[in-house]
């Protein structure tokens, strides 16, 4: 079990200690003099020593000492052996560092006890010790992770870029890192006893420790917003502050860690500014990915389409198509853009409720910072008005042109109409002259040829010869009737005439005798009519002309409709902001293309030459209006019908 040392100068006392160890399982090792004690314990490990009192050579106590003294061996328990319960002697064993003692004649039963207390001691100090030793390993390893710790929190610390620092309850400072130590001046083995105060200026420390209170009182983390003066002047910092508690809960502390967000918020005020811009910007914006989705439209772009951001996000901008841009004009759109190209452009779109309107827009990429494009916007301003005022100074300009040239024209027709009719009307009393002298003829021509047996003038018949000159003389005739009225209506083209002009005309009345005079062929013509005259102001010229003028409008629409069921509406309204009387006559018929409508008051030019339509009524009525101060327009498309509308100034008080 265990080695016992046995150093005693009595030789049975040896012996019968020697046997007793035996008999207990232990090893004994006898020293029968003290010189023997180092030697035996240098070879051999030595659980346990019995020592006499008394040597002959060294006193026991002495030993003791040496043993307890040594560096290897002083751990090793030591049990005197006494001849007497001395008191003063046992204290001054047990003051060196003995064990126990045990009194002789040794008896077995107390030897076996206290060996057992003592090897039992020596295990508990044995163990102690490797307790402590590993303890000491563990201290010190836990010195060494803590100060590594520290040294890679305060490293991680001091890489931030975030400002991070301590304060006790009373403010005081803990800690700082290496960007506190550098934006406010100051060092770490500065810092420790020092509060706001000794830092800042004081109402800017009064805030600062306010806010740190109000995280210690909440024993919470808190979020706060703080301005903080530095060398280019104020900062504005975000600061999140938290207590730092112990075990038992109690605040000892707080931590703050902050952040400068001022090129953020300097940022974040310019965005904020652009979209306010973007939100309420006059023109339409829209952003897509870079397949061409809508991601964002602004304000405007729901205003005026009709579509709000919820039913576009998602979906492609060609919603917005009317079917009148030509794929190829997209496609070169597409090409550009994505090219990295800015495109611009018009296009003739359709609104939610299927209204049409002109945008100007211009397209151009979004692009990242390696340059890529992530994006498309669009901005996109409502040329619709635009475009209603050029085409309506391109009318003007085409009707001034076209006045101009009338008025050229009414010279040169004037002389004209004279030259025609003169040799005309010539031919007309010849006809009619021939006529009646063909009369007298006819049948003597035919006595004369049935007494002579003649059936034949010639090689022609005389029944076909006589067909064939009364033929020739009634086309002649009606040829000279036709240029009488061409003629005549080259005079009243060329006529400017505004006598009556001052009269006071009631339009609504006007109108209701045109349709009176027409009401025959209104009939034929349309089984739906709907004239729908309110009462309106007076206006000044000449009622018969501008009955003229509703008369041949009312005429082209029945003429231009390819059914009965086909629609005729003559309309009027006060247009008071303008000061006008505007007169529609709009009909559902066959429509002219643009070639035709650009043409339509030319003198001469006629779709109805089958008609015998002379190619003047519209170009004199436009003459009669322009006389009235006063315009015409059309507005047609095949399939689609006719409106022209007549605008009339008021009559001013």
């Amino acid at each position: 079990m265990s080695v016992i040392m046995i150093v005693d100068d009595d030789e049975p006392i040896l012996q019968v200690a020697g046997a007793y160890l035996r008999a207990l399982g232990h090893t004994p090792l006898p020293a029968p003099d003290s010189t023997q004690v180092f030697p035996i314990l240098e070879n051999n490990s030595v659980d346990l020593i019995l020592l006499d009192v008394f040597m002959p050579d060294i006193n026991g106590m002495e030993l003791l000492q040496l043993i307890k003294s040594h560096p290897v061996y002083q751990n090793i328990p030591v049990i005197m052996l006494t001849g007497g319960p001395e008191e003063m002697l046992l204290a001054k064993c047990f003051e060196l560092g003995a064990t126990d003692f045990v009194s002789k004649p040794i008896k077995k039963t107390v030897l076996q006890s206290r060996i057992k207390m003592a090897l039992a001691a020596r295990e508990y100090i044995r163990q102690l010790a490797d307790f402590n030793e590993n303890l000491e390993k563990i201290v010190r390893q836990r010195t060494m992770e803590l100060r590594e710790s520290e040294e890679r929190l305060q490293s991680i610390l001091d890489n931030a870029t975030a400002v991070v620092y301590l304060k006790d309850t009373q403010g005081r400072y803990l800690l700082i890192n290496h960007r506190y130590e550098v934006l406010f001046h100051i060092k770490k083995d500065e810092i420790s006893g020092k509060t706001d105060h000794d830092i800042f200026p004081e109402e800017t420390a009064d805030k600062f420790m306010a806010n740190d209170r109000k995280a210690l009182e909440t024993l919470g983390p808190l979020e706060f917003e703080e301005e903080v003066p530095q060398d280019d002047g104020n900062h504005t910092y975000i600061s999140m502050k938290f207590p730092l508690v112990d075990p038992l809960g109690v605040p000892y502390g707080v931590c703050g860690i902050s952040t400068d967000i001022t090129e953020r918020k300097r940022i974040e005020e310019e965005l904020l500014k652009l979209s306010r811009a973007v939100e309420q910007s006059p023109n339409s914006v829209i952003v897509t990915d870079i397949q061409g989705n809508i991601e964002y439209v602004n304000p405007k772009f729901s205003q005026l389409t009709g579509y709000t951001s919820q039913e576009v996000v998602g979906k492609n901008p060609r919603i917005l198509k009317s079917g009148e841009t030509p794929p190829e004009y997209y496609k070169r759109l597409w090409d550009t853009i994505v090219s990295g190209r800015e495109w611009q452009g018009e296009f003739h779109n359709k609104k939610k409720n299927g209204d049409l309107f002109w945008e100007s827009v211009a397209i151009s990429s979004i692009k990242n910072t390696r340059g890529e494009a992530t994006h498309f916007i669009a901005v996109k301003e409502d040329i619709t008005e635009k475009k209603l005022v050029e085409e309506k100074e391109r009318r003007q300009r085409e009707q001034l042109a076209q006045a101009d040239k009338m008025i050229s024209l009414g010279t040169l027709v004037a002389g004209v109409a004279h030259e025609i009719n003169n040799p005309n009307n010539n031919i007309l009393l010849n006809v009619s002259s021939l006529k009646k002298i063909w009369e007298r003829m006819k049948p003597m021509v035919l006595s004369k040829a049935e007494a002579a047996g003649e059936n034949s003038f010639g090689e022609m018949d005389v029944g076909e010869g006589i067909r064939l000159f009364e033929e020739l003389l009634g086309v002649t005739g009606k040829a000279g009737e036709r240029i009488e009225k061409i003629v005549d209506g080259l005079k009243a083209f060329a006529r400017e005439d505004t006598s009556g002009y001052q009269n006071k005309v009631d339009v609504g009345r006007m109108i209701e005798s045109s349709v009176k005079l027409l009401e025959s062929l209104i009939k034929k013509s349309a089984n739906r009519f709907r004239c729908d005259i309110p009462p309106l102001p007076l206006v000044r010229g000449n009622f018969h002309k501008l009955e003229q003028v509703m008369v041949n409008l009312i005429i082209n629409a029945c003429q231009a409709l390819e059914d009965p069921s086909q629609r005729i509406e003559v309309s009027a309204i006060h247009n008071e902001p303008e000061g006008m009387v505007d007169i529609t006559v709009r009909d559902e018929g066959r429509g002219m293309d643009g070639e035709v409508l650009r043409r339509v008051m030319e003198p001469f030019f006629t779709t109805r030459q089958a008609s015998d339509g002379t190619g003047l009524g519209v170009s004199i009525s436009y003459g009669i209006i322009r006389e009235h101060g006063g315009d015409m327009v059309y507005d047609s498309a095949p399939g689609k019908g006719t409106t022209v509308c007549v605008r009339l100034p008021v009559e001013r008080e």
